[in-house]
Formats: structure tokens, sequence, C-alpha cells
């Protein structure tokens, strides 16, 4: 019979030197280094030691394992560890426990207290990004195995991926909703395929490298490489605090902007997105903004509306007023530059003027999806 195998890679199959099918660790060769080592026995074979090197991403940890021997039979007494993580000395010690040593087990008032993960998981989000601050929760749904719906609620903004549905949904209050279907983008969220390309073996290395212990907190840095998916290797500081629950602080830069995240369990709950039919397609609907024009000092206030087909946009609706002075503009797309006349509300005077008037061609405003 051939020797059984066991291998652990990453998402996309990539191992230890970053090649496809390679292993994060090799169990069989965990076993053979913990076994392969010296074996000694002492007091007059009433006892005898293994002492073994373990290699784990990058990392040599000496490993003791001592045997109390009676009557030709070794039962296991202890296992020992001492090795550097980073900057931190660590010692490990396991023994056999005792009938007294045994946990009590909860109660079922107690297990009451306890969330369960199955459904899910609530976060508590803190991101900033260059002048982008976002706060508020975010929930992930578990289905299948997987990642299932999730949904994030920042002050009035709403996101929710709904995985049945291959959809984005987005809200702001009550009256801007907008559905977004992603097949229209040509595919559906994988969230394996998005970390695929990482090398994780090395990020686990320098985590380790890099990894300290200390004022109730653990931390590191990393560099990930997102060459593949965005073109970018950033420098990540993780720190993981316990000082008031649980809480993962991440600082970084990328696209030469500060980014900063915050995340830790939250009892808050993410709301539902309610009903989906009240949700536009953005894709082949209307989307209107609210919008601000300043010229030399005098400002108008108003509203921009797209009507999109397929994606592109197909129409377009300006109308901007301040109390004196009033300006509509509206264009089908695909009529050309015939009609294409900006219209103004000047009170006593109303006039239209062709845009061309305003171009450096003739051609008028053009619009492109």
């Amino acid at each position: 019979a051939g020797a059984s195998s066991s291998t652990v890679t990453d998402a996309a199959g990539n191992g230890a030197d970053g090649e496809s099918g390679a292993a994060l660790f090799d169990a069989d060769a965990l076993v053979e280094q913990l076994f392969g080592g010296k074996f000694t026995l002492s007091d007059k074979g009433k006892k005898a030691t293994l002492e073994s090197e373990i290699e784990l991403f990058g990392l040599n940890i000496p490993v003791k394992f001592s045997f109390n021997i009676k009557k030709n039979v070794a039962s296991l007494d202890e296992v020992t560890a001492a090795f550097r993580l980073g900057k931190n000395d660590i010692a490990a010690r396991m023994t056999f426990g005792t009938e007294e040593d045994i946990p009590a087990r909860l109660t079922a008032e107690e297990k009451a207290q306890y969330t369960s993960l199955t459904e899910g998981i609530t976060l508590g989000v803190k991101l900033g990004f260059g002048d982008i601050s976002l706060n508020g929760n975010a929930f992930i749904g578990f289905a299948d195995g997987g990642i299932g719906e999730v949904r994030a609620k920042f002050g009035g903004l709403g996101i929710c991926y709904a995985p049945a549905d291959n959809a984005l949904y987005i809200s702001h209050g009550n009256n801007v909703k907008y559905r977004l279907d992603l097949s229209s983008l040509g595919g559906s969220v994988d969230f394996d395929g998005i970390l695929g390309g990482l090398d994780l073996n090395s990020v686990i290395r320098d985590a380790l490298s890099n990894f300290y212990i200390g004022g109730g907190s653990v931390s590191t840095t990393v560099k990930v490489d997102l060459q593949q998916q965005l073109q970018q290797i950033i420098s990540l500081a993780v720190s993981l605090e316990f000082n008031n629950g649980i809480n993962v602080n991440v600082n970084g830069e990328l696209f030469g902007k500060p980014l900063t995240l915050c995340v830790g369990l939250a009892h808050e709950s993410v709301p539902e997105i309610g009903d989906k039919s009240e949700y536009t397609d953005i894709m082949n609907g209307g989307i209107s903004a609210d919008v601000a024009l300043t010229v030399d000092g005098l400002r108008l206030n108003g509203t921009l509306y797209l009507e999109m087909q397929n994606g592109a946009v197909a129409s377009v609706r300006v109308a901007l007023n301040n109390g004196a002075v009033g300006i509509y503009y509206e264009k089908d797309v695909n009529s050309g530059a015939d009609g294409d006349v900006i219209y103004i509300d000047l009170g006593a005077s109303k006039i239209k003027l062709p845009v061309s008037a305003l171009t450096s061609g003739n051609g008028g405003v053009g619009f492109t999806g």
C-alpha cells in the first residue's frame, strides 16, 4: 500500500514556494520531524525523552516529549517547547490533567448568553481611506459552508450583497434604493477567487517574524502582494487587542492614501434590505442625484437624472435653480445634436441657448455609456 499524504494549500493551490500545488505545510513531513528526533533513556530505564525540532512557516521549534516507563510500558508525562516568535520568547507545556481539571458543564442559562455563529457574525466596522470615513456595522452570513448574504449599515448608507440574486443592493435613507445585477458585469462574486492569488505562506511568515505580545494586545506587520488584484504591494500594521472585548486594528497605505480599519464583535443587528421590488435596477432604470453648481459666486442647486439602458446612459435631465435663475437641460443620447438646448428662466425672460454655442465644435455635448 502506498503512503498516505496530507497537505494544506491556499485557495489557489499555491504553497510555500508560491507555486501551484505546493503545500502550506505537509502533515506527513511534520510527523516525520516529530518522531525523527533523538530518543534517550534515563533513570535506569524508568524515564525517556524524545527531542525533536519541527519547522513551521520558517520557524524552527524544538519540541521535547517526556515519558514515564513502567513494566516496559511508556506513558506520556509532558510535552514542552520553547522558541522565539518575533520579539517574544514563547514557552509551552502540555500534560495530562486529572479528573479535577475537567471543566464544569455550562448551564442552560449560561449557554443562552452566547451568540450562535452558525448563521453569521456581526461586526462593528470603522473604515478610513483618505478623506473617506465610514462607521457602522456589518453582518456576514454563512451558507452551504461558505459566505452567504453580506449586509452593512454606515449611517444612512445601506449595502447588501445577496448571493441568491447575484446582486448588490444599495440604499440611502428611505427614498434612494438601487440594485446592481452583478451578472451584467460579467459574473458573480467569488470570495475565494479574490484572495486566490495571494501567497498566504509568505504573509504568514512575515506576520510571525514581526509578532509581538504586550500591553494586552498582539501585533505584527505584514506585506500583502496585491499585484494581481490591485497592482499594489501594501504594508499593514495589524494589532489584536483584548483589553475591552476583541478588536482588530489595521493601519496601512493603499494607492498613496492612508488606510485604517477597526473591526470588533458587535451586538447591534444590521437591518434586512426590505422589499427588493422597491429597488431600481441601476443598469436599466433611473438614477437621480442632488447637485450644486457655482459660477463666479452664483450658486445653483438642483437635481441630475440619468436614464440607463443596459449600463449605458440613454438620456440626461438637469434642473437647477436658486430662486432667481432656473436652468433646465435634457438630452436623449441617441437623438444626436438636434434639440440640444439649455433652457434658462430669468423670471421675466425665458431664453433658449443652443449647447453648440458653448462648445468649441458643433457636435453639442456628448454622453457615452
